[in-house]
């Protein structure tokens, strides 16, 4: 039996050393992004908005702009320079899955995503020298959605409670004039906060009445209350169906039964903030455009050749009875034991220089499953591209290292109820 352990980290930019690592291990990898700049997306922008008629050529409403566009075929690169090595140049059958939600802006930013992660080298160049190699997708119709646009599905989701101080009160009240609807929780005022920021992103300016209290609709107390609101409240409807296809997925994998080494998911920005919600690892962040969440599923050190395990032979098997002495049912065997010194001994080779010839007290921390035989690991990251190096973040009660029944756990309160909109 394979168990996994979990590792949280924040990520921005890696470095070479960490991506060897990354790679040398790595069996599967989750991506979920948020898709790049958009201009307005005219079902969430409030009554007196400006530009009610406008057609946002030549991008369309609610579509990808040039800027965003941009933004997403980085991090197609970004995620090229990491798992080059791991994913290869050239795409082949069944390599990833790559899902959208059923908006043309993440369908868009799933393209660029692929195209920047597949950039072709010679053995795969199309005539022409298109500097492009076509990766299947498929999306998810807003009527069916309960992994990405959800929201579509469940409008309930946008539905939370907020608790408003004065200060904020006092700013709804003046909303509520001049913006033309009632202002009754936190996603009302995130609509107003991204209708003007969409307009000054595009080069227009905000209505005049906005300019007294941006400053107060851009802090962080007014962006970030929406997504504790969500976190705190909406998990099972936002995240739970995500989360049981990623547990799914990962044990499939561990079994040897699912293909794919990256699953990529093209989303939002409520996608990111209800993933590292459902992990308990979400610290109040402002979620921007282009941003993505990973979970990485780890061969940390798997074990070697061992004995039938009692537990998981059919009926008929013909040594039931049998002691398998030397070593016993389920345990390593000689050949299997040669091999694990191997791997040791190739450790001791990358890291003699690191770790020296003698072991000390406290030098290393050695841990391992319940079984005599066997470790692996799955490792969370968020890569928002601000930061320097990596951000390690723990799950409740793990250290940097997660095992996955204990990540399952944390994770599996939130899976969806039966009448999951409810």
């Amino acid at each position: 039996m394979v168990k996994l352990i979990i590792t949280i980290s924040l990520m921005s930019m890696v470095s070479l050393f960490l991506c060897e690592q990354v790679e040398d291990t790595l069996i599967l990898s989750h991506v979920m992004a948020r898709h790049g700049h958009r201009t307005a997306e005219m079902d969430f922008v409030f009554p007196t908005y400006p530009l009610q008629q406008t057609s946002f050529y030549p991008y369309g409403p609610g579509e990808l702009t040039l800027e965003g566009k941009k933004i997403m075929a980085g991090v197609g690169r970004a995620l090229r320079e990491r798992y080059r090595n791991f994913l290869g140049d050239c795409y082949s059958h069944g390599l990833i899955e790559a899902i959208s939600s059923g908006y043309k802006r993440t369908m868009m930013s799933l393209q660029l995503i692929l195209a920047g992660l597949f950039i072709p080298s010679n053995s795969c160049v199309l005539k022409g020298n298109l500097n492009w190699q076509p990766v299947p997708f498929s999306y998810l119709p807003f009527k069916t959605d309960k992994i990405i646009a959800a929201h579509r599905t469940c409008p309930n989701i946008f539905a939370v409670q907020t608790t408003f101080n004065k200060d904020t009160l006092e700013l709804n009240k003046y909303l509520t004039e001049h913006a033309g609807f009632n202002i009754t929780n936190s996603f009302d005022i995130y609509t107003i906060f991204w209708s003007i920021q969409n307009l000054l992103d595009l080069g227009f300016e905000a209505p005049e009445w906005s300019v007294s209290v941006w400053p107060q609709l851009i802090r962080d107390e007014e962006n970030i209350q929406f997504f504790d609101d969500l976190v705190d409240q909406k998990l099972k409807m936002l995240s739970g169906s995500l989360m049981v296809k990623i547990h799914e997925d990962s044990q499939k994998k561990i079994n040897g039964t699912f293909e794919p080494k990256m699953v990529v998911y093209s989303g939002h920005e409520i996608n990111i903030a209800g993933l590292m919600g459902a992990c308990e690892i979400f610290n109040r962040e402002f979620i921007n455009y282009g941003k993505d969440s990973l979970i990485l599923a780890h061969v940390l050190a798997r074990h070697g050749h061992r004995t039938t395990d009692m537990d998981f032979v059919f009926p008929t098997y013909p040594l039931q009875q049998t002691s398998f002495y030397p070593y016993g049912p389920g345990e390593i065997t000689l050949e299997g034991k040669k091999l694990m010194a191997g791997v040791g001994k190739a450790l001791r080779e990358r890291y003699r220089v690191f770790l020296g010839d003698c072991y000390s007290h406290g030098l290393i921390e050695a841990i391992s499953s319940d079984y005599k035989r066997t470790m692996m690991s799955l490792q969370v990251l968020y890569e928002n591209y601000e930061f320097n190096k990596p951000e390690v973040r723990k799950l409740p009660g793990c250290s940097e290292f997660c095992e996955f029944e204990k990540f399952v756990e944390i994770t599996e309160k939130f899976y969806p109820n039966e009448n999951w909109c409810s």
